[in-house]
């Protein structure tokens, strides 16, 4: 027969047992306050972040996004600015800053469909941006906190128009796979997205041009196979990323040497 000093025992540890559990989901709870406390966006920071960034326009209407990496030069992804019926480039790139709704006028320095980027530079005569974002040159880890993708609510003012007017918007990331050019992550994205920047809050800096979804993504390669197009090696890498897949964002590193080189020509 178990004594009455064993069962009190036995009934001392269960509830330590209890409180130590209590104790250690309070901590984790307070450890996640903590982290997002620390990647809140300082309102400087936030908008000098946003007066980076850019709408495209293209036939009289918001249809993508790019950023400014210095104060004469932007980042966009590559199909942003390439006429969908000729497939030739762009003579010149209209864009227009969401802050303070200044139009401005690119020629288009560097350009790589198959990375899907274009480096624009300002025409003579248009003024330097006061704001621009500093290339970072690391990858944050998968899975890390405190990443944001940057962009335009195109979409918003498209169906809302008269109503919203195009602006800057912040969505929360999280990458989930990384790849020598290429990266996959989590994040809300819309049609108009391409182009957004992917920054890293606690230091403002990008690492990352958004290009598309997924299944857009799979979707391009898959057309290409069905009529027989041979895939180069960038579209071969993508597709391998991509495999198994079923959601989620594709982006471009921009520490790769691909992406680099590009950047320091136009530069």
């Amino acid at each position: 027969m178990i004594s009455s000093d064993a069962m009190m025992l036995a009934a001392v540890v269960v509830v330590m047992s209890v409180v130590a559990a209590l104790l250690l989901a309070v901590l984790a709870a307070v450890r996640q306050l903590r982290e997002e406390v620390r990647y809140d966006i300082p309102p400087a920071r936030r908008a000098a972040v946003e007066g980076s960034i850019l709408a495209v326009v293209r036939g009289g209407a918001e249809a993508g996004v790019a950023f400014f990496v210095s104060p004469t030069v932007a980042l966009t992804a590559a199909h942003n600015v390439q006429a969908s019926s000729s497939r030739r480039r762009a003579a010149a790139v209209e864009c227009v800053r969401p802050s303070d709704g200044t139009r401005l006028y690119f020629n288009i320095a560097s350009f790589d469909a198959a990375l899907d980027v274009a480096v624009l530079r300002l025409r003579a005569g248009e003024p330097a941006s006061p704001h621009y974002l500093a290339v970072s040159l690391s990858m944050p880890a998968v899975g890390a906190n405190g990443l944001y993708l940057v962009t335009c609510n195109i979409r918003m003012a498209a169906e809302l128009r008269g109503v919203a007017s195009v602006g800057v918007a912040w969505h929360g990331a999280r990458i989930t796979h990384l790849h020598s050019r290429h990266f996959l992550y989590d994040a809300v994205a819309f049609d108009g997205d391409s182009g957004g920047a992917v920054v890293v809050a606690r230091t403002g800096e990008v690492f990352g041009l958004h290009t598309g979804i997924v299944n857009a993504a799979r979707e391009l390669l898959e057309r290409k196979e069905a009529v027989g197009e041979r895939l180069n090696n960038v579209e071969l890498s993508v597709k391998s990323l991509i495999r198994g897949t079923a959601f989620g964002c594709l982006g471009v590193r921009l520490d790769s040497d691909a992406a680099r080189r590009m950047i320091s020509d136009a530069s």
